[in-house]
Formats: structure tokens, sequence, C-alpha cells
């Protein structure tokens, strides 16, 4: 997400979440300073601007049906309000500080040159965790089938051999999932150039 399009997603969390709930009178959470409570609110924009108005309305209704404190007037606590989101609508690849660190990290790295970028991409997605390095050789060593399958259709496309329909299709998805892991650990050096 570039800078425009953030700055207009933050507007859209505020237009349709934050003031909404401000103006139902929902409370800061209990124990909560009010620089804490709009740092908290700023953060919620920042990380929910990938979402749509639809299902900010949608994340809204169920802060309203789930208040919290002893008077069900209050904010659900921040990570609660990201979880909710994230269930509504997960943020895409390159909207993700998580993926972005894994691939901009060693880890990615090597993951990229190494050939099961795609399967450490479906990994993190489904753990939202960054993964020990255990995990990690368990990801590549799961993905030694289909790394050899890539390896052996590039060796027939170099021969100038016809790949089959199918074939040609199961390889650019596995380039473009690369590409994609690519980018993404991309995205997040141009951001810390940006800082």
């Amino acid at each position: 997400m570039d800078a425009e399009a953030q700055k207009a997603g933050e507007k859209r969390v505020k237009d349709c979440l934050i003031d909404p709930l401000v103006g139902l009178g929902l409370l800061r959470p209990a124990g909560m300073k009010v620089d804490q409570f709009d740092a908290m609110r700023e953060e919620l924009a920042r990380k929910l601007a990938y979402m749509t108005a639809a299902n900010l309305a949608a994340l809204a209704e169920q802060i309203t049906s789930r208040p919290q404190g002893k008077g069900s007037d209050r904010w659900p606590a921040g990570p609660l309000v990201l979880q909710w989101g994230i269930a509504i609508q997960a943020p895409p690849d390159d909207a993700s500080p998580l993926l972005r660190a894994i691939f901009a990290h060693a880890t990615g790295q090597e993951a990229i040159a190494a050939g099961y970028a795609p399967e450490l991409l479906v990994w993190a997605k489904k753990n939202r965790s960054f993964p020990k390095s255990f995990m990690v050789s368990t990801i590549r060593k799961d993905a030694d089938n289909a790394m050899r399958r890539a390896a052996e259709l590039e060796r027939i496309e170099r021969d100038g051999e016809a790949l089959s329909a199918e074939e040609t299709a199961w390889l650019e998805r596995r380039r473009a999932a690369t590409e994609k892991c690519r980018k993404i650990g991309a995205l997040s050096l141009e951001t810390a150039h940006e800082d």
C-alpha cells in the first residue's frame, strides 16, 4: 500500500469505525490514559487502513455488540479489535508488517533464493508468527517435492522442450508466488528508507 492509499485508508477507518463508535459514546478502556487511547485509535487506523468501508462498518457493529467494561460502555483493547478486523477482512500480503519482516529478513531471503518461498508464505499467513529455525527446516523439507518439480520443469524449458498446459500453469503460479514474496520483502526495505 503506497502512502496515498494508506492515508485514504486511515481516513476511511476514522470515518467508518472510530468516529461512529465515539459518537455512540464508547469510552476508552478502563485504566487507559487519554493519550494512550488516542495512540490506540491512531494505531488502529494505521493497521486497519486496508479494510473496505463495508467491512469497517461490520467491525463497528461487532464492537458495539460486544462492548467491554462493567457498564458495557467501553472500547475493547486494540489487539482484540485488530483480531476481529483480520477475521472480517484479512490484510493483503503487502499490508502485513509481519510478512514484510519475514521476507526482508535472512529467513525470507533464503527461502526466495532456495525456492521454498511460496510454502513459507502459506505457513506465515496461516500461523501469523515469525518462524523459528526448526519450523523453517520443516517448511523447506515439506517443499522438497515442489522445488524438485519446479527445477525439473525449468530444465525442460531450458532444453527447449514444450511443457504441457498444466505444467506451464503450475510453474507460472509458483514463479508468481515467489515474485510476490520478493516484492513483500522489498516493501519492508522501502519503508525503512522512507523513515
